[in-house]
């Protein structure tokens, strides 16, 4: 873990040798690497200058929890190591601040695997969880929602690795199949007046959309049923393996109705959302889709920027994706502008969308650096995937390629 956080950083610091940010990244993941070799069992204070709060939220999107490689680490590094006692790790003073280059490594070819630092001298985890089972007990969501891929730890390995690369994860018949004909039914009984309009006009950020939020008295029950286990520890503890950061603040989430004329274009990289007065920020994204019968011609397919790659709507579709990569959702068209206008008029292409989010301050600029030395790696057909598809009644995946 720390070795990755150094490497990172230290590969961040090739391109941006100025970056304050890769250089606080470097210390903590240092300093933190430290602390374990000592043995030390409880948290220790870091140096108050040492890593600036919007870089400890930064944790890791792209580590793996498996410390192995810390012995090759502390081996590498026992040149700096030298002098210090056995029994205790030196700590900085304000006084050493001027030195703080000194602590950064030479440069040094790229390695295979990088991830951003975070919060030092903490505390031994419990192994995470690999998928939302433990051994043969699983959470009602995967027990009575979703198909046989909620179960399994390779089907949510591969959406978690998506995640940490900024990738898509698509899962194909992803509820049962009752599950998902009754969340469509719910969704039919709502009123089209309780279906607000959203419209932004930015920089950054272009959409119209018709949307109920789940905190509407006239969502759907159901649909709320499903909202209420989304929300839910198992799958927030989950996710935030993939996001960086500890996914503590509320899941964000509406039905919406995607009606002729509507779409998005957005990047989410930084988005701040403020709830009940307090300021959190978007981490993962999820879209479960419920349009039937709907036909590629009539629009509202998911847009991936990076690269260019579209996903048509399905029934019973669900996409995961982490805050940064910028995407969009196609325009739906009018009915005089399709060949069958009538049925167009008479279908209904509904989404269940939703935000996990975290209250902890993390770097954006970083998090787009690193996104961005992954692709830098990508060789031969790796450059034209967008991410994975997933077969919801098996856990099969298969990547997604642009053409």
């Amino acid at each position: 873990m720390y070795k990755e956080a150094m490497s990172l950083s230290d590969e961040v610091l090739k391109a941006y040798p100025n970056d304050d940010a890769a250089k606080s990244n470097f210390k903590a993941a240092k300093n933190s690497l430290a602390f374990r070799s000592k043995g030390m069992a409880q948290a220790v204070p870091e140096p108050e200058n040492d890593a600036p709060d919007d870089v400890k939220g930064a944790r890791a999107f792209l580590f793996d929890e498996d410390d192995e490689d810390e012995d090759d680490l502390r081996d590498q590094e026992g040149d700096d190591d030298e002098g210090e006692e056995e029994e205790k790790v030196h700590i900085k003073d304000e006084d050493d601040e001027d030195d703080d280059d000194d602590d950064l490594p030479p440069p040094k070819k790229n390695t295979a695997n990088a991830g951003a630092s975070g919060p030092t001298g903490s505390p031994a985890t419990p192994t995470a969880s690999k998928s939302l089972c433990d051994g043969d007990s699983c959470s009602p969501l995967a027990e009575e929602w979703l198909g046989k891929w909620g179960k399994s730890s390779a089907a949510w390995a591969q959406v978690l690795q998506n995640l940490k690369s900024g990738k898509l994860a698509v899962v194909a018949d992803a509820l049962k199949g009752s599950k998902a004909d009754a969340m469509r039914k719910a969704a039919l009984g709502v009123k089209e007046s309780n279906f607000a309009v959203q419209s932004r006009k930015e920089a950054f950020v272009q959409k119209r959309i018709h949307v109920i939020d789940v905190s509407d008295q006239a969502f759907p029950a159901p649909i709320k049923e499903l909202t209420t286990l989304l929300s839910g520890k198992k799958m927030t503890d989950l996710l935030g393996q993939a996001s960086g950061v500890v996914l503590d603040g509320p899941v964000l989430m509406e039905l919406v109705w995607r009606q002729t004329g509507d779409h998005a274009c957005m990047n989410r990289t930084g988005v701040d959302v403020t709830v009940d007065g307090s300021k959190y920020h978007t981490r993962v994204g999820f879209r479960l889709e419920l349009p039937l019968d709907w036909k590629e011609e009539w629009g509202g397919e998911t847009v991936w920027a990076d690269p260019l790659f579209a996903m048509a709507p399905k029934h019973n579709q669900m996409l995961f994706f982490p805050a940064g990569p910028s995407q969009a959702v196609r325009r739906v068209s009018s009915d005089d502008e399709v060949k069958d206008g009538k049925a167009l008029s008479k279908a209904r292409h509904f989404v269940l969308e939703g935000w996990y989010t975290s209250s902890k301050l993390y770097d954006a600029k970083m998090l787009e650096k690193g996104y961005t030395i992954l692709k830098s790696r990508a060789k031969g057909a790796e450059i034209h995937v967008a991410g994975h598809l997933i077969n919801g009644a098996t856990g099969a995946t298969t990547p997604l390629t642009a053409n």
